[in-house]
């Protein structure tokens, strides 16, 4: 951010297969330059095909680090994967061992994921004119983590088409934008984390007794 001089910022990675020059192509970089102008510190990391979890944990590794000298507050940070990489990037913050990442958003795409976590808030944001196995792919997750008692929400953009940032110019475009920036703020806030923790082991417990393993709840 322009103004970001003395603060510690949240950070938003924007998890994208591309390195190099690739990071910089017309969808990538304009997320990173909206992110930023609402006061995010947005990072288009080199993310290779061959080798994205390890790109990845490097990645945290050196922004944990770093933080004091990068101005962030390692604490809230988030991540933002869309369509293809949304199956790359799913699995890896539902990992129960990835605990410096708070918060995700998923951009109209799904992953294979068996146990969500009801620590771990997401935001996935269904196409609503994309293609139809696309999105009963994503209502099935969705359908599952609420079985799971997980804190993911579902923001269905009726009109909206694949890549609707790029092909939906649109003030509804414009809010769904608006409404992300506002989710990765507000979920890596330290009072909604708090929030989170306390209420873990009730909410552990509920999604045992809707599942009928009430040996576990």
């Amino acid at each position: 951010p322009a103004n970001a001089a003395g603060k510690t910022l949240p950070v938003l990675v924007f998890f994208n297969i591309a390195s190099g020059a690739q990071r910089s192509n017309f969808f990538y970089k304009p997320w990173a330059e909206i992110a930023a102008s609402r006061d995010l510190v947005a990072i288009l990391p080199d993310l290779r095909d061959d080798s994205f979890a390890k790109d990845f944990d490097a990645l945290i590794a050196h922004l944990t680090a770093n933080a004091s000298s990068l101005g962030i507050d390692r604490d809230r940070i988030a991540l933002y994967a869309g369509s293809g990489n949304v199956y790359r990037a799913l699995p890896l913050v539902q990992n129960p061992k990835q605990t410096v990442v708070k918060a995700a958003v998923m951009y109209y795409g799904s992953a294979q994921v068996s146990e969500f976590r009801r620590d771990f808030p997401i935001l996935m944001v269904r196409a609503g004119l994309d293609r139809p196995p696309v999105n009963r792919a994503i209502a099935d997750l969705a359908t599952l983590a609420a079985n799971q008692n997980a804190p993911l929400t579902l923001l269905n953009y009726a009109g909206g088409h694949h890549a609707f940032e790029i092909v939906d110019d649109e003030d509804a475009t414009r809010d769904v934008i608006d409404t992300t920036i506002e989710f990765v703020k507000r979920t890596t806030a330290p009072a909604y984390q708090a929030s989170l923790r306390r209420a873990l082991p009730e909410a552990t417990a509920a999604a045992h007794v809707a599942s009928g393993n009430f040996a576990a709840a």
